[in-house]
C-alpha cells in the first residue's frame, strides 16, 4: 500500500526539519537585532536540517508532516509526497489527475486542503510560483482584487473540487489545513467529504500552548504528530 499526499506546505511539511539547537538560535537572534540579515529557510538550507528542496527553494521534510506520520503509523509500503508550498486547491486536484492512473486499489490518497484564495497560474507551468495573489506582480494582483472573483465564488470552487477529488479513488481522504470557513449561505457540502471538521489550524489552536509556530508560521513537529494520530485513530474505526 502506498499513500499519496496532496496539500500546499503544511503537507509538505515546510520548516519541519529544523534542530531545536537551531531554532533556539534564529529566536534568539531574532531577539536581539529584529530583523536577521539571514532569514529561517536560509538558516535550515545552510544547516542542512531538510530533506527536500520544493519551489521556491523552500526547506522542506515531508516526513515530518502530518501526512509523514500518518504514513509510518499506517506501515505505507511507498510514501509520495505531491503537496508544494503555498500551492492552491485547484493545483492539488490537478496533480491528483496526472497521477490516478498511477494509483492502486489499495492506496490511500490524503488530501490536506488548502486555504480557497489561491488560484492556480493560467500557464503551461504548473510550478509557476503565482498561486497566491500576494505574489503577483502587483498591477495583475490590484486588478485581479478587483475584477476577480469573489469569496463566496471561491468558497464554493472549492466544495466542487473536494467533490470531484471524493470521485476519484476509493479511499480518498480529505481534511482542512485552515480555519478557513467554507460556508455560503447555509450551504457547506464540503462538511461530508472531509473524514473531521477539526482541521490541522484547529488542531494548533486547541494545543493551549502545547504547540509552538514556527517562524515561517507553520506548527511544529508535534502538532503535526498529534494531528496524525488523530487521523489514523479514524481511518481504523
Amino acid at each position: 500500500m502506498k499513500l499519496w499526499a496532496y496539500g500546499d506546505s503544511h503537507t509538505a511539511g515546510a520548516e519541519l526539519g529544523y534542530s531545536k539547537a537551531t531554532l533556539n538560535k534564529f529566536r534568539a537572534i531574532e531577539k536581539r537585532y529584529k530583523h536577521s540579515n539571514t532569514t529561517w529557510n536560509e538558516m535550515l538550507i545552510e544547516k542542512n536540517e531538510y530533506s527536500i528542496l520544493l519551489h521556491p527553494n523552500i526547506a522542506c521534510s515531508p516526513e515530518y508532516s502530518w501526512a509523514g506520520q500518518l504514513a509510518n503509523l499506517l506501515q505505507a509500503d511507498e510514501y509520495i509526497c505531491r503537496a508544494r508550498p503555498g500551492w492552491s486547491n485547484d493545483g492539488a486536484v490537478q496533480f491528483m489527475l496526472e497521477d490516478k492512473d498511477k494509483w492502486q486499489d489499495d492506496d490511500i490518497i490524503i488530501w490536506g486542503v488548502a486555504t480557497p484564495w489561491r488560484y492556480t497560474p493560467a500557464s503551461e507551468d504548473l510550478h509557476v510560483d503565482n498561486h497566491q495573489p500576494a505574489r503577483f506582480p502587483k498591477k495583475v494582483a490590484r486588478v485581479f482584487m478587483e475584477y476577480g472573483p469573489s469569496d463566496d465564488t471561491s468558497r464554493l470552487w472549492t466544495q466542487g473540487l473536494m467533490h470531484l477529488a471524493k470521485t476519484l479513488h476509493p479511499n480518498m481522504y480529505m481534511v482542512q489545513m485552515s480555519k478557513d470557513d467554507l460556508t455560503v449561505n447555509s450551504y457547506n457540502t464540503s462538511e461530508s467529504c472531509c473524514i473531521t471538521d477539526i482541521g490541522l489550524g484547529h488542531m494548533m489552536s486547541s494545543g493551549q500552548g502545547k504547540y509552538t509556530t514556527l517562524p515561517d508560521t507553520h506548527y511544529d513537529r508535534n502538532c503535526h504528530k498529534d494531528y496524525a494520530e488523530m487521523i489514523y485513530k479514524l481511518l481504523r474505526m
